[in-house]
Order: C-alpha cells, then structure tokens, then sequence
C-alpha cells in the first residue's frame, strides 16, 4: 500500500505572540494560507510482526534534515503506529521547501505523514484524535491536516477555517542565505525592550496583515531585511516575514519579474501561489 502526498508550505497573514508565560511557552494567535511551494512524501506500508520505520530525505533542500527520530516525519509515523497492529514504514521525503524559513515545510510532512498513515494502516481516528496528535508534536501540526487558510489560537490546537483572501494569492518567496531556528526566534522577542503587539489577527481583515516577529528577526538576520527591502522596490505589496522567518514574501502581479530580479541579486527565491486541495482526513 502507498501514497504520494503533497506537504504544502505555508505563510501568516497574521501571527500575534503573546507574553512569555511561566512555563516557558508563548500562546499564539494567526491567521495561516497554504501556498503551493510544496515537499512530497512517498509513502508505504506493509503488516509487518514488529513496526519499523524507514525514513530517506532527498530534494534541493535536504542539507541539514535528518532522516532519524528528530525527523517530524519519523515521529508522527511513530504516533499513528502507536495506534495500531505492527507495521513496516517506508517514507521517502523530497525536502523542497528550506528549513529554518518559517514555511512550516516540517509541520507540513508531520500533517501528511499522519493522513497518509492513518489510512493505509488502517488506524480510522477522527480529526480530533489526529488533531491531539498533531499538537504534541508542533503548533503550526494540527493547522496541516486539513490547510486552506485558518485561524489559529493556543498552542496550535484551535483551527477554525476561515474564508480566502478573494482572490488567490501570487507571491515571491525569498531565502536568505541564514536560517532562523524558532527558539531563537522566540528568544529574540522575548529580549526586546520595547515590543510592539499588533493584534492583526482579531483585526483581520481590516487591520491588514502583520507579524509580530518582524522586529526580532530583522535584527538576527539582517539579509532578511534586505530582502524585505529589495521585494518592496521591485513594488510588492505587502512583504512579510514568512512566520518567524528568515524568508520572507512578496505579493505581486509580477511574479516571475520580481523572481528573476531577486535571483539575479543573489537570493534564493520561488515564486509561488494559493494552494488549492481537498482537506486529508
């Protein structure tokens, strides 16, 4: 038995962060939209007397992801087999997506790993039974197993979807040569002296979009920064860190102009589009 999925990247309208709370943890407000730069899963199973995964990693943007147990991937395959009789995993992952972007490329394969396996080993859990395992293993998870454009609140658990933008979106992503791990993200703008809540999301769509990141990363990554600058000459509108960055996006009529340019000027960039798809469970 086998599947090949599509694991689509994403981007924030909106991400409001709220306080450090004394657990160490931050609750988040976002309005989330798939894009359809995307990393593909093959993925297959077999009754097996003991379960056993394979996990290979392979694609342009595979350096530096680990094909181990630190893998999203590896851990929710683990979670689904949790549920049922042994079996032996097989998932090759095809890394497009860059890591350390804020594209949510490894929420996005934990999502699909867990749809995938839930139907061909048989597992049967509802969405909410997926949904609690897809939070234990990030916030951006539970968003991905049904993705189009949603609210987001808590700690990822709470999706509620939402209308599109009217029109699908066209958009440049670029990415720095750095990337911006999360914890040094969240770090970062817990160590601001002075930081701005923009509350987009209970504003949105009248607020218009906004990251409460922006700051923070902007300063760990200033080629971040660049990019956001050189998107805005070329006449995107808006550009916004992609989560909690380093990439970052452009809106655009214009999109294989404004990429030719930005790859020119020595950046990685994809151009890209709304991701249309019928939700997984």
């Amino acid at each position: 038995m086998k599947q090949i999925v599509n694991a689509y990247a994403k981007i924030n309208l909106t991400l409001d962060v709220g306080a450090r709370r004394p657990d160490g943890y931050h609750e988040i407000e976002s309005i989330l939209h798939e894009i359809d730069l995307a990393d593909t899963l093959e993925i297959s199973c077999e009754p097996s007397l003991s379960s056993r995964i394979v996990l290979t990693v392979d694609g342009p943007e595979a350096g530096g992801v680990a094909p181990d147990e630190t893998n999203l991937v590896y851990r929710a395959a683990r979670s689904i087999l949790e549920t049922t009789s042994p079996f032996a995993v097989h998932v090759r992952l095809a890394k497009h997506i860059p890591s350390q972007a804020g594209l949510g490329g490894g929420s996005s394969d934990a999502g699909a790993t867990l749809c995938a396996l839930n139907a061909l080993c048989n597992a049967n859990l509802d969405l909410a039974s997926l949904t609690k395992i897809a939070q234990s293993l990030g916030s951006d998870v539970p968003f991905f197993l049904t993705g189009g454009t949603a609210k987001i609140g808590g700690f990822g658990g709470t999706v509620v979807e939402i209308a599109c933008p009217q029109r699908p979106l066209a958009l440049v992503v670029v990415k720095p040569r750095a990337g911006l791990s999360t914890a040094a993200a969240y770090a970062a703008i817990d160590a601001l002296p002075d930081r701005r809540l923009r509350h987009g999301t209970a504003n949105w769509p009248h607020g218009g979009m906004s990251n409460d990141f922006e700051d923070a990363a902007y300063a760990l990554v200033p080629e971040s920064l660049v990019a956001r600058d050189a998107l805005t000459a070329l006449g995107c509108r808006p550009v916004m860190l992609c989560g909690s960055g380093s990439a970052v996006f452009g809106i655009t009529d214009d999109a294989n102009s404004v990429w030719k340019t930005i790859v020119q000027m020595g950046f990685a960039a994809w151009v890209a589009k709304s991701a249309i798809r019928k939700p997984n469970p």
